[in-house]
């Protein structure tokens, strides 16, 4: 199987304007590297090269696909006419920080699987854990999906119901 990640590096800037102008938010400066490499670099050391569509392309070891347009969509059939149609498309947000052994073990657990796709969901921390002893991951997401992205149960991510 043939799988190409693709980082969606474009977009708007939205509320970070004030901080990269007229660049999409995913080129705002953290650590000195742009918000959408830590994904590119994690990607790269699995994969061996990483597509990065955006509208801004810059001097990286990536290989970078014109956006055109703004929608999702539209930057995976551009990323297509790049890959042809019988490559597996790896879809990664540049704009969320995820552990570099969550995209490998998706990617290897989905294969394993047989599954036609996956997803990595990354859960939102709650704001304010009143009762810790509640909490559980199981509350948020499958144990399977925990484990894949690497998530333990220290950090929980919702109220456990009862």
């Amino acid at each position: 199987m043939k799988i190409a990640p693709l980082v969606l590096a474009g977009g708007k800037p939205g509320l970070f304007e004030k901080l990269t102008g007229n660049l999409p938010k995913t080129y705002l400066k953290v650590g000195g590297r742009r918000l959408y490499q830590y994904a590119a670099d994690a990607l790269t050391a699995t994969f061996g090269r990483v597509y990065v569509a955006s509208p801004y392309p810059e001097n990286a070891p990536y290989i970078y696909v014109e956006e055109r347009g703004r929608a999702i969509e539209q930057a995976i059939l551009t990323a297509e006419t790049y890959l042809g149609a019988e490559t597996h498309i790896l879809l990664v947000y540049g704009d969320v920080y995820v552990e570099p052994a969550a995209y490998r073990t998706l990617v290897e657990t989905a294969i394993s699987a047989g599954a036609d796709g996956a997803v990595l969901a990354v859960p939102r921390k709650p704001r304010e854990a009143t009762e810790p002893s509640r909490l559980s991951p199981e509350a948020c997401w499958p144990a399977s999906a925990a484990r894949a992205s690497g998530y333990s149960a220290e950090r929980p991510c919702s109220p456990a119901t009862s």
